[in-house]
């Protein structure tokens, strides 16, 4: 035994990590050390013999803080089980009952070294104690830390793989579901709106305007300037009195009163066209003037009439394209107009639409009277046309005009009178007696000119 002490006293110390406790230091032969007479100088390094214990003790750490070792997961990754909890530290007073025969039996064999070596043994004891002690704390805390974090980056991945997995467990992406109502809502918008353009839009009109409608079409059958011009303010009065609802006949019927005035006002400008003629050949160069500025006057109204009827019967249309009225007015403006190709397109739609054969025919009648040769034609289809409405003075002055324009002044003459009992104030009826000669009647007033 006493031969071992010079091999431990040529020991280096274990190395401890920096800023760890510092071991107690061992006895020297320096100044301050604490040595008994008497005894062999191995006996003041026998405290050192606790460092041999078994090998099962070597995995403890007595002194310093434990170094953190738990390998903490990363949060990305599958969480694993947190690491088994090692089995408890041996404390300072096993290791010093582990070693204490050999020291008891170390001190025995030298008389008077027993209380020195206690001495030493309780101080080193006491101080391997408090450095176990603050080691087992520190091993502890970095236990429980390593634990708690372990636990809470399972948790976060836990979450993160719930998170992923909710769109799966739950349904379609909320995105689609929003997309999907969004739809939905607009659908039934759209639909609301087309049920109320049906339920609104096609409200029927109030009996006031329907009566207004019927009295604006009995003073345009007259044919005069001034019944013209109150079937305009009836025509209009009706549209008033319904102003939501569907009534495209009230805009078929204004156009209509305006395409008769313009056809009013073009034939007393031919008029004033036959005086001027007149004047002229009787030498009056002051009434030729003042009958061609009146009958100018009276063209340029016409144009204005026409295209205020135009409006009314694009109104018309625009509320309700299938409308049969509406397609006759719109007929009838382009035959005023001379526009044959859309005359045609428009009378074509009238039949489709099952419009009046009759009025059908009153805008035929018209057009066949205005092209050359064409007033046999224009008195077969006017004629079928007063069938449908015999109390129109319209009609009849019309088939007083293809009638001058075949030389039957006869029966022209009749048609005038016929014209004036319906409506006595009628201009044009009165200025076509004066102007009928005894020896052959003159070009109708709608035959002149020919159409482009």
């Amino acid at each position: 035994m006493f031969n071992a002490a010079p091999s431990l006293k040529t020991q280096p110390p274990s190395r401890t990590p920096p800023g760890t406790v510092k071991p107690l230091s061992k006895p020297t032969d320096t100044g301050g050390a604490t040595l008994v007479f008497g005894a062999s100088p191995g006996a003041a390094h026998e405290p050192k013999v606790p460092a041999k214990i078994d090998a099962s003790a070597n995995a403890t750490i007595l002194f310093g803080k434990a170094q953190s070792a738990v390998v903490r997961p990363p949060a990305a990754q599958v969480p694993t089980p947190p690491p088994q909890k090692p089995p408890p530290p041996m404390r300072a007073a096993d290791l010093a009952r582990a070693g204490a025969p050999a020291t008891q039996a170390s001190a025995e064999d030298e008389p008077g070294a027993a209380e020195p070596a206690g001495e030493i043994r309780d101080a080193g004891g006491e101080q391997a104690a408090a450095g176990a002690s603050a080691a087992e704390d520190d091993l502890a805390a970095g236990q429980a830390a390593a634990s708690e974090e372990s636990e809470a980056a399972a948790s976060e991945s836990a979450e993160g793989e719930q998170a992923e997995q909710a769109p799966a467990a739950h349904g379609p992406p909320r995105a689609l579901v929003i997309g999907v109502g969004a739809a939905v809502a607009l659908v039934l918008a759209l639909a609301g709106v087309v049920l109320a353009v049906k339920t609104l839009g096609h409200r029927a009109p109030p009996q006031v305007a329907v009566e207004a409608l019927a009295d604006a079409r009995a003073a345009a059958e007259k044919d005069t300037l001034a019944s013209l011009a109150e079937a305009e303010g009836l025509a209009n009065a009706a549209l008033q009195a319904a102003p939501k609802a569907h009534f495209p006949q009230a805009h078929a019927q204004l156009a209509e009163v305006e395409i008769a005035w313009a056809d009013a006002l073009n034939d007393q400008a031919w008029y004033w066209s036959e005086r001027a003629i007149r004047a002229l050949t009787q030498g009056d160069d002051k009434t030729k003037a003042e009958a061609e500025a009146k009958g100018a006057a009276l063209q340029d109204a016409a144009k204005a009439r026409l295209k205020t009827g135009f409006e009314a019967a694009a109104a018309g249309n625009k509320m309700d394209p299938k409308s049969a009225d509406v397609a006759l007015a719109l007929a009838d403006y382009y035959r005023a107009a001379r526009s044959r190709v859309n005359l045609s397109r428009e009378l074509k739609r009238a039949a489709l639409l099952k419009a009046d054969d009759a009025r059908i025919a009153f805008v035929q009648g018209t057009e066949f009277l205005a092209q050359e040769e064409g007033a046999s034609r224009a008195l077969e289809k006017l004629r079928a046309a007063l069938a449908g409405s015999p109390q129109s003075a319209r009609i009849r002055f019309r088939i007083a005009m293809a009638q001058l324009a075949m030389h039957q002044d006869a029966e022209a003459r009749k048609e005038l009178l016929e014209t004036l009992r319906l409506s006595p104030q009628h201009e044009r009826a009165k200025l076509a007696m004066e102007l009928l000669a005894p020896a052959g009647a003159r070009p109708a007033p709608a035959a002149e000119g020919k159409k482009e």
